[in-house]
């Protein structure tokens, strides 16, 4: 006889199978009332009275079969492998036994075992439908997928109505990533069995790797139809609700789940991820607590539990927690990335693991492109990193958008981001969006960060022409949004920063889109045309680097607003902590920027130059603690590292002239900070290096005039800091010489920094008015 077991398997874990089982049966009256009992479902009164005629009738093969049998359903299968083994001593030649204890096998996870008996069934009977499906789930477990996928092809060229094997075919195909076949074969499931809960559930796993949510969201709802209580399709209900941001209702849907299946430790995993999404950061690690009470060894919810602790500012307790993770997978390269970003933030070198390469971690596209930033300064390991990743993590770019045969009026900008408010990014580049041509172009904002209704998030909407606030929309309706306002060119302003939403762009928001000013590298997409660059950033020879074509504007790329305030506050040195008479070495850059090659170099200063300190920014108390146990084991006192508060950016500019001299970090520079201190009168000694963010600084004091303060080498950079700070009167000179360009260099000149780059845009939309491909763009 063939029994069906159905499982329902955790979202995003092996799919859902159906398992087949057979038995012989001899014509004994009293295994006829066996059966009868068997088919009625009442399981554990055909083991019980199984027993006794096992007893008396120990050369029955049918009887054991049927007690394992039994025995399997109720999930009991070591006692079930006994049962098989007797039977097969009595029967050696039963391919349904066989195939019985394959199943078993399976489940006890010994996996080539179970494969030897399906062959050994198949041997005895190659057309055994059953047996080729069985053999498919088994070859799925163990990752031979294209084998599985040929047995599932055999069963199926057995008996074409097989649903099931449909459905497990779909699946193997899904992790082949053959996501257009597999749906094809669920929806060939659904077609021979409309009910089948699995099959809907699938496809819907198949849609949303497809990106085709809506889809994927009505196949979940199937399902629950089928099945109202079915906790793993609320919870992949919640996963698409999710993706298509709508949150409070992924968030009532885990709940749900939660209430159906208290033990479901996927599905606290998940809400915790949701919480975080929320800024909910509480919440969400009382979440992860719970899967983690529930699956001590959940690498993955425990590596979630630690960027919680991390947005938390819990660093030495995030570390704990990607330590753990990293026990449970030594090779969970999204823990080792945590892990290394949480110690760079705590200046935690001697517990960073600085020694392992990148590489050697296999990180290269398993962990965000921001963390190469810092790592290395290696454009071609940067690039390779971003392609990785970004093929992995978005889905296929759509085709490219027509262009108008004509030019319209006014060419139509969208500028993309998630940080329309107090940020880095929009301090750089709000004075631009004021200064645009508006009878030229129409400028459009996305916005789709959370809602911080401050000075500069208001500043903004004033500066364009329609603000959209898109924060409860999915990335595909995003794009279609910009396609329905035919954005000629997209800007994408985050690129693989916090909250970045690529997709967007994979679905093709623009014509023409281009990776700007947000992140300092290739995005390592298709689906971006251009970057926004200069010669010093992005020189010729570094095209190979980019996976974008290059747009060189003629002075910096970075763009400046030449109207900032500086507070008219003249600080007092003591107030701020500082000496009165002392060189005041600076940085201002964010604790993970820090290595120990460039610590070293001003460590060194610092014993030179008698009386100087080091004034730094202060980020978290354990940055501060670990610097200053560094400065102790290089020979200084602890006392001459000056930490100081944030506080809002007129003021922050106006302490500036306190300073004598910043000194950049090597991998990622100064950007924002640099203008900063420029803007602010205070000279800034750069060390150029090879990518893109390691060039930043230099590229800005080109355009403020001041290329005498760049250096090729460490010591070189350590040599000029030394002269300046022991030469006060070429280090005033020099100060005298910032604060004249400051009204004249291209650096500060925002009406001209606007004019280019709408130059930059024209030319990119004539080469696609022509149906030419993107090319290089240099702006004169």
């Amino acid at each position: 006889m063939a029994i069906g077991l159905r499982g329902w398997p955790p979202p995003d874990k092996a799919p859902a199978t159906r398992y087949a089982m057979s038995s012989d049966s001899p014509s004994p009256q009293d295994l006829q009332a066996l059966i009868a009992l068997f088919n009625q479902g009442r399981l554990r009164e055909v083991i019980a009275q199984a027993e006794p005629l096992v007893q008396r009738y120990p050369n029955a093969a049918m009887l054991h079969d049927l007690r394992g049998v039994a025995l399997a359903q109720l999930q009991e299968y070591a006692r079930a492998l006994t049962s098989f083994d007797a039977s097969l001593r009595l029967r050696p030649n039963s391919a349904d036994t066989f195939n019985n204890r394959g199943i078993a096998l399976q489940h006890l996870r010994r996996l080539d075992e179970a494969l030897a008996d399906f062959d050994k069934a198949l041997v005895l009977r190659p057309d055994f439908v059953v047996a080729h499906f069985n053999r498919g789930i088994v070859l799925h477990d163990l990752q031979r997928l294209d084998e599985a996928l040929s047995s599932y092809d055999k069963a199926l060229a057995l008996q074409p109505d097989y649903a099931e094997a449909h459905d497990n075919r779909g699946s193997v195909l899904q992790d082949l990533r053959r996501l257009d076949e597999a749906l094809a074969s669920h929806e060939q499931a659904l077609r021979f069995a409309p009910d089948y809960i699995v099959a809907h559930y699938n496809r819907g796993n198949a849609l949303r790797e497809l990106e085709r949510l809506v889809e994927a969201l009505a196949s979940y709802d199937a399902a629950l139809r089928l099945d109202p209580r079915n906790a793993e399709a609320l919870n992949n209900r919640a996963n698409t609700l999710w993706r298509l941001k709508r949150l409070q209702e992924a968030l009532a849907d885990y709940n749900r789940a939660l209430a159906i299946k208290p033990d479901y430790a996927e599905a606290f995993h998940n809400r915790g991820n949701l919480l975080q999404d929320l800024n909910r950061l509480e919440d969400a690690v009382a979440s992860y607590d719970e899967a983690l009470r529930l699956r001590p060894d959940y690498a993955e919810a425990r590596n979630n539990r630690g960027s919680a602790l991390q947005l938390l500012n819990r660093l030495d307790e995030a570390i704990a927690d990607f330590d753990v993770a990293l026990q449970l997978r030594t090779d969970f390269a999204e823990a080792f990335y945590n892990r290394t970003a949480a110690a760079a933030r705590m200046c935690a070198w001697r517990v960073a693991p600085q020694a392992i390469a990148f590489s050697d971690f296999g990180l290269d596209g398993a962990a965000s492109p921001f963390a190469s930033l810092s790592a290395m300064d290696d454009p071609a390991r940067q690039l390779h990193w971003a392609r990785t990743w970004t093929h992995a993590k978005y889905p296929p770019a759509a085709k490219p958008l027509p262009v108008p045969e004509t030019r319209p009026p006014r060419l139509r900008i969208g500028y993309f981001s998630a940080d329309f408010h107090e940020h880095a990014v929009m301090v750089l580049i709000a004075r631009m969006l004021e200064l645009h041509d508006k009878s030229k172009f129409e400028i459009h904002a996305f916005s789709y960060g959370i809602n911080r209704d401050d000075a500069m998030r208001r500043r903004i909407i004033g500066a364009v022409d329609h603000f959209h606030d898109v924060s409860t929309t999915d990335d595909a309706s995003i794009s279609a949004l910009a396609r329905n306002h035919t954005i000629d060119i997209a800007l994408d302003l985050n690129g693989h920063t916090s909250d970045a939403r690529l997709g967007i762009f994979a679905h093709r928001a623009a014509p023409i889109q281009i990776n700007y000013l947000g992140y300092p590298g290739s995005i390592g997409a298709d689906f971006i045309d251009y970057i926004i660059a200069d010669k010093v950033v992005a020189p010729p020879a570094s095209r190979d680097f980019f996976s974008e074509k290059l747009i060189t504007l003629p002075h910096a790329y970075q763009p400046n607003d030449d109207q900032r305030a500086i507070a008219d506050k003249s600080f007092d040195r003591a107030e701020l902590g500082l000496p009165a008479d002392g060189f005041v070495f600076c940085c201002f850059n964010n604790s993970f920027k820090i290595s120990p090659a460039e610590f070293d170099v001003w460590m060194r200063l610092l014993r030179t130059i008698d009386g100087g300190v080091l004034w730094l920014l202060r980020d978290n108390a354990h940055a501060e603690a670990n610097l200053r146990n560094e400065a102790i084991a290089r020979g200084v006192d602890a006392h001459r590292l000056i930490f100081a508060e944030r506080m809002p950016l007129p003021m922050h500019l106006a302490r500036h002239r306190c300073a004598d001299l910043f000194l950049d970090t090597f991998n990622y520079n100064a950007h924002t900070t640099a203008s900063d201190a420029l803007w602010a009168g205070l000279p800034i000694v750069t060390r150029q290096g090879k990518s893109f963010a390691a060039r930043v600084a230099a590229s800005l004091l080109h355009a403020s005039g001041m290329p005498e303060l760049i250096t090729e080498t460490a010591e070189d950079y350590e040599r000029l800091a030394l002269d300046l700070a022991a030469n006060p009167a070429r280090l005033a000179a020099l100060r005298a010489q910032l604060a004249a360009n400051r009204l004249t260099a291209p650096l500060f000149n925002s009406a001209q920094y606007t004019r280019d780059i709408e130059r930059a845009y024209e030319a990119a939309y004539q080469r696609r008015i022509k149906g030419l491909p993107a090319d290089h763009i240099e702006v004169n």
